[in-house]
C-alpha cells in the first residue's frame, strides 16, 4: 500500500475548503437545462431493440407491427436474418418516433426469432466455442412509413442513427433505451452538461 501523506489541514489550499461554482445556482434551483429538458420542433425519439441472448443466431425479424403504429416515422433493422449474436445487448433493430413511448411500444411489437447458440462464461472453456463468427448479413436500409418525408427524413434519421448505436456502444448499461434524435433544424447532439456555467472548481 503506498504511504499517501496529507499536509496538515491550515496548509491545505483545496481539500476542505469552500468554493463556489459558476453553475451552483442554476443546478441547486432547477433552472440549469440540459439536453433532455430541450424539444425543438421535429425532434425524433429513438428506442433500441438488442438481443437478451449471450450467442444465438437472428433467423427472423418482423418489424411490419412496428412499422404500423401511428408516430412511428422510420424501422432500422441493424441485424438481419443471418447475424450471429455474439454477445447479450447487441443491437437488433431501432425505431425513431415522436415520441419515447411510441418509439418503446414500437420496439416491443418488433418480433425476432433467434437460434440459441451455446456460450460459455468462464475462460478455461474457450475450447468449446466455434472458431470465428459467421459474417453478418447485409443491413437493410432505413425505412421510412410515411412517403412525403422520403429522402430528407431518410437521411437525417440514419445519421441520428449512426450517433445514437455509436453512443449506445459506449454506454451500454440496460437491454433497451431511449436517445434523442435531432432533426437538421435542431441543435446537434451533445453531452448532458448544464447549460448554466462551465467551469469547475479543481
Amino acid at each position: 500500500m503506498p504511504d499517501y501523506s496529507w499536509p496538515e489541514p491550515s496548509k491545505r489550499r483545496q481539500i476542505g475548503k469552500r468554493y463556489s461554482r459558476l453553475d451552483g445556482i442554476a443546478k441547486s434551483s432547477g433552472r440549469a437545462k440540459y439536453p433532455s429538458d430541450m424539444n425543438p420542433q421535429g425532434l425524433l425519439q429513438a428506442a433500441m431493440l438488442t438481443c437478451p441472448h449471450a450467442h444465438a443466431r437472428v433467423k427472423s425479424v418482423d418489424v411490419s407491427a412496428a412499422k404500423a403504429m401511428k408516430g412511428v416515422t422510420a424501422v432500422r433493422v441493424v441485424s438481419g436474418p443471418g447475424t450471429e449474436i455474439q454477445w447479450a445487448g447487441t443491437e437488433v433493430a431501432v425505431v425513431a418516433a415522436d415520441k419515447e413511448t411510441t418509439a418503446r411500444d414500437a420496439v416491443r411489437a418488433i418480433k425476432v426469432e433467434y437460434e440459441i447458440l451455446p456460450h460459455v462464461v468462464r475462460e478455461e472453456d474457450l475450447s468449446k466455442v466455434p472458431a470465428g463468427p459467421s459474417p453478418p448479413a447485409s443491413r437493410s436500409p432505413v425505412t421510412p412509413t410515411r412517403p412525403s418525408r422520403t429522402p430528407r427524413l431518410s437521411a437525417r434519421v440514419s445519421t441520428a442513427f449512426r450517433s445514437s448505436r455509436t453512443a449506445a456502444s459506449n454506454h451500454m448499461d440496460r437491454s433497451s433505451r431511449g436517445a434523442a434524435i435531432t432533426s437538421s433544424t435542431g441543435p446537434p447532439l451533445r453531452p448532458s452538461l448544464p447549460s448554466a456555467g462551465t467551469s469547475r472548481s479543481s
